[in-house]
């Protein structure tokens, strides 16, 4: 009978799961006991990745409800864009800086390409190699750094254009986030009118704000901060002023170091994060505290099962309603014999106590 029952029930309740993997499952609940209600809400119907991402962003409010707005205010693009750049550290920085109209500039730049920002990256890529091969003449070494550069010379590829305007956020902030309007059929458009007038602009007083920022903020004011500057309060033209495309060349190439490291970077969280932890690796006291946590995870939601089931039917090569089955069996049958021990050793005995205790003080009562 105790079989029989575990069969019927793990039978049922198989049939009533669906086929979602144990990772996937454990992952949504961890969101939702990490997360609140309404961005789990919205995440509800996301993608695994989107879910992974706001799981790792758990511990920074900002960044949580900022991204959970993006997705709101501009789905397709927010979903492009968070699952692309999520986890670099300077997307995250101008997402929680200038709020979810950051993911704009960056889908933008992803999807389009532009022969301007590919000329620049061009000559970002000239001068480095004419700076390196200096270096290389001046130290006898001229042919390790053309080596170390072939594979930024293919072209600017989607992602690194999408590191360029978090770059441009960095470095221009709601200035080039203005930039950027969303029409009724939530395609994103770049502003060209304001990107000339932001442009001309920052060539004829941007040293000036440069100035300003560094003052204002925590970095120390330069010598450079100065000359530049003065540049535009005394409003050289000519051949001076051609000297701010040199700076702006070496900015570039520090954007592009900068990109090139984001991009190594965010390869390195994508592989880690779904990884996860190795188990095998971690201490004795840390195996015991995941193993707790994931216990605890489980019983607070029992539909995790079913994805345990299917990942154990997936590794044994077995149909998924077959491993839920097992599984649910494996798991409601001792249930069935402790209650049954129980009701035999502990509920009846006491049933029986209580029972006689009631008919004796019946009796006594009737007697009274």
């Amino acid at each position: 009978m105790l079989v029989l029952t575990a069969a019927l029930a793990a039978g049922a309740l198989s049939a009533a799961a669906t086929a979602t993997p144990f990772e996937s499952r454990f992952l949504r609940a961890s969101a939702f006991d990490a997360l609140p209600e309404t961005v789990v809400r919205t995440l509800d119907h996301e993608s695994e990745a989107l879910n992974t991402l706001f799981l790792a962003w758990s511990d920074d409010q900002a960044l949580v409800f900022n991204g959970t707005l993006a997705l709101i205010r501009h789905s397709d693009t927010a979903r492009r864009v968070l699952t692309e750049y999520g986890f670099d550290p300077g997307f995250q920085q101008v997402l929680s800086r200038f709020g979810p109209d950051a993911v704009l500039p960056v889908g933008w730049f992803h999807d389009n390409d532009m022969p301007s920002l590919a000329a620049r990256h061009w000559a970002t890529q000239r001068y480095r190699e004419a700076r390196g091969a200096i270096t290389g003449w001046w130290n006898d070494k001229g042919s390790d750094t053309a080596a170390s550069d072939t594979d930024e010379q293919r072209g600017l590829t989607p992602h690194q254009r999408g590191l360029y305007a978090v770059a441009f956020l960095q470095q221009e902030g709601y200035g080039f986030l203005d930039q950027f309007v969303v029409d009724e059929h939530d395609a994103v458009h770049w502003l060209q009118g304001e990107r000339l007038v932001a442009g001309v602009s920052d060539f004829l007083t941007g040293g000036l704000r440069d100035l300003e920022r560094t003052v204002q903020g925590p970095a120390a004011v330069g010598p450079a901060d100065i000359a530049w500057a003065g540049v535009d309060v005394v409003m050289m033209a000519g051949a001076i002023k051609w000297l701010r495309a040199g700076r702006a060349m070496r900015i570039g190439a520090l954007e592009s170091r900068t990109a090139a490291g984001a991009s190594g970077e965010l390869r390195t969280g994508r592989a880690l994060v779904p990884a996860g932890l190795r188990f095998t690796r971690l201490s004795r006291p840390a195996k015991l505290a995941a193993v707790g946590a994931t216990a605890w995870v489980v019983v607070r939601h029992p539909d995790l099962i079913n994805g345990l089931g299917v990942s154990l039917a997936q590794w044994l090569g077995w149909p998924a309603r077959l491993g839920q089955f097992v599984l649910w069996f494996m798991i409601i049958l001792p249930f069935l014999w402790l209650g049954r021990q129980l009701w035999r050793w502990l509920i009846r005995p006491l049933l029986w106590i209580l029972l006689t205790v009631r008919q004796g003080s019946r009796r006594l009562y009737t007697k009274v």
